[in-house]
């Protein structure tokens, strides 16, 4: 299944903006669902940019506002806090980005874009795991339906192959690694 939604950096920005802002119930903590996140408009709302990322989130139906004049509130939709949850932890959009780039124009060298996406999330997951063993599916599958979000076009079965070919790679050359050093 492609996912026809991909979200800017800017939208990113904005998602999390609104999910942690100091003048929600939660005081800026981490929101548990979508009602967490309202907060007042002109906390995070701040300039024209501001309004034009927010107009294009509702009206890709992210986010929601309600109320007038100086009443006026914000928070993210269903759909925006599931966007939200998949994109928080993203650190590097130009990695991101330039992954996306090449994914959607088919790929690099002699790798194909959906090869391009599986070594992506390979990447991005053993970058915060210690142990290539404790590396799972599950965890490249969330790297690759951020590429999604983000536009990426690409055959997810293949990218996951690719994903754990390369896992299964790094497992038999760190194993060789230590047999050499036995």
């Amino acid at each position: 299944m492609v996912n026809t939604m991909s979200v800017t950096e800017l939208q990113v920005i904005m998602l999390k903006k609104i999910a942690t802002s100091e003048f929600t119930h939660l005081n800026g903590a981490e929101p548990a669902c979508a009602t967490d996140t309202q907060t007042w408009a002109d906390a995070v709302i701040e300039s024209n940019e501001d309004k034009g990322t927010f107009t294009s989130l509702m009206n890709a139906g992210l986010v929601k506002h309600s109320g007038y004049d100086t009443e006026k509130t914000v928070e993210l939709s269903d759909q925006g806090f599931s966007v939200y949850m998949q994109v928080k932890g993203i650190q590097n959009y130009k990695t991101l980005l330039l992954a996306v780039n090449v994914i959607n124009n088919g790929g690099h060298g002699i790798w194909t874009g959906s090869e391009i996406a599986g070594q992506y999330a390979f990447d991005e997951v053993k970058q915060l795991t210690n142990s290539t063993q404790l590396i799972n599916e599950l965890d490249m599958l969330k790297h690759l339906t951020i590429l999604e979000i983000f536009g990426a076009i690409f055959d997810k079965f293949k990218a996951i192959n690719e994903a754990l070919r390369m896992k299964s790679q790094a497992i038999t050359e760190s194993s060789l690694v230590e047999f050499a050093n036995e």
